[in-house]
């Protein structure tokens, strides 16, 4: 309807059945959707429906939604029920000289594809709905994808965004090498003081992808906080595949869950790729999460129940319960842990190595951390079984690290823990390699069988005076917040 949208707003529009096919001219932006090429306006109580049709783009950066293709006014009560199939001619990125010079010369030239908007800055998301499918079929450079937004940013100085109340359902589809996708946003940065409250939001759509994550893939920068969101859909990726957030520095998670299965198609030794995280793969600088669980499965050549590691972040409340099936790597919660802190956290996944290639290189799982260092393990406990096949690489140095609790554990002190050893053939050892100081405490009590771990909850919470821990008949301590 409009190429740009100067300021204002629109409102209260229906579109219904609409088919755009998206030309450009090759040497500048593009922007593209059903109602605004780029909205600097406000949208609201706006529903579309229909075909979006993007190929053979020649721009050196590219948004594409079925509502806005770029969007820096407030987005709110938008529905779309949309099909987006982008395909990049083999030969775009290189039609002329020019063309290819300047996409050299553009190191952020992509391609951002959103349900409601391709690209979003500053603004305000709230109440919006999609539902649909989004399949990227080739593609010669970066390709991000949203189930709401590809990208989206906010760099005005101290300003507080908002994305709530927002709902997908959306099949996402991108195989190629380029192409990294979330099931609500791609990626999310914040600049200069600003912040971003994410707030009860859904993606119950699968999210298929080179690299992909159920809700959000990355997070480079920023301050960011995320409250009572969930993911419902399955994560499929071949390198990459996180059922919640990919990886992120310094925000925080309150009340979010995973419960789809997460799973990785890449085969290999884990170094090029192949990790399957049920929550996240990787958090950085004073990120914390609490009250945060996984109860799918999570299946990869790396598989890890909870998540693969973090740095200077703390775990509070947090569990993981479906099933971990490694190839070589995994962990029923967390594979590594440096510089923080896991409290008040259990899994009861049992993790598995699936690996048969006796050539493909050493076993490295352990039942709830593989390898901790400098950190605090608080009151935890692991209740599942670590059972497969054991494999050492050639080199002496490279011997596989097994433990049903923890595999490494390098100066970390270990305070009112619990484990259950009930199957020692695969896992000999609770903790497989200690490197602690003399000043590191080890408290960490054995079980042989999980019925003697049922009413453990007293003994978890400790002196600390408050009900963190509660007990279930016939079953083993769960966390208060969790319902039966």
């Amino acid at each position: 309807m409009f190429g740009i949208i100067g300021g204002g707003a629109v409102r209260n529009l229906t579109l219904t059945n609409f088919e755009l096919t998206a030309c450009d001219n090759g040497t500048t932006d593009y922007a593209a959707g059903a109602v605004a090429g780029v909205a600097y306006g406000d949208l609201e109580n706006i529903t579309v429906s229909g075909k979006l049709a993007v190929s053979g783009m020649y721009s050196p950066k590219i948004f594409v939604g079925a509502i806005a293709g770029y969007s820096s006014g407030k987005i709110i009560n938008c529905n779309a029920n949309i099909a987006i199939e982008f395909e990049e001619s083999q030969g775009a990125v290189t039609q002329s000289a020019a063309q290819n010079d300047l996409l050299e010369l553009r190191s952020d030239a992509s391609v951002n594809i959103g349900g409601i908007a391709g690209g979003s800055a500053n603004s305000t998301i709230k109440s919006c709905n999609v539902t649909g499918k989004i399949d990227v079929k080739q593609a010669n450079r970066s390709v991000y994808v949203g189930g709401i937004a590809a990208s989206y940013i906010n760099d005005s100085e101290g300003h507080i965004a908002f994305i709530g109340n927002c709902e997908t359902d959306v099949e996402i589809t991108g195989l190629n090498i380029n192409v990294s996708a979330g099931g609500l946003i791609c990626w999310l940065k914040t600049e200069n003081t600003s912040r971003v409250i994410v707030l009860e939001c859904v993606t119950r759509g699968k999210t298929e992808a080179y690299n992909a994550a159920g809700f959000i893939y990355k997070i480079p920068n920023g301050i960011v906080d995320i409250y009572g969101c969930h993911v419902d859909g399955n994560v499929v990726a071949v390198s990459y595949a996180s059922g919640f957030l990919n990886d992120a520095t310094n925000v925080r998670l309150t009340d979010c869950y995973v419960a789809g299965n997460v799973e990785t198609t890449e085969k290999g030794n884990g170094a090029r790729g192949g990790f399957a995280s049920g929550f996240f793969y990787r958090l950085e600088k004073n990120s914390e999460l609490k009250l945060c669980y996984v109860s799918g499965q999570v299946k990869g050549a790396s598989a890890f129940g909870f998540a693969f590691t973090g740095f200077d972040c703390k775990l509070d409340r947090c569990y993981s319960s479906g099933d971990v099936t490694a190839d070589l790597h995994g962990a029923g919660f967390v594979f590594s842990q440096i510089r923080g802190k896991i409290q008040n956290c259990y899994s009861v996944s049992n993790v598995h190595s699936s690996n048969t290639d006796a050539n493909a290189g050493r076993t490295l799982i352990a039942g709830f951390v593989m390898a901790i260092q400098d950190s605090d393990l608080l009151n935890c406990y692991y209740g599942g079984n670590v059972t497969g096949i054991v494999y050492a690489s050639t080199s002496a140095t490279s011997e596989p690290m097994i433990g049903a609790f923890i595999a490494v554990t390098d100066n970390t002190n270990i305070i009112n823990c619990h484990v259950l050893h009930a199957e020692k053939s695969f896992a000999p050892e609770v903790i497989g390699r200690k490197r602690n100081s003399e000043t590191v405490t080890i408290d960490l009590k054995v079980y042989d069988k999980a019925s003697d771990m049922l009413m453990l909850a007293e003994a978890l919470n400790g002196n600390s005076g408050d009900v963190i821990w509660v007990n279930r008949a016939n079953n083993f301590p769960q966390l208060y917040f969790v319902k039966s």
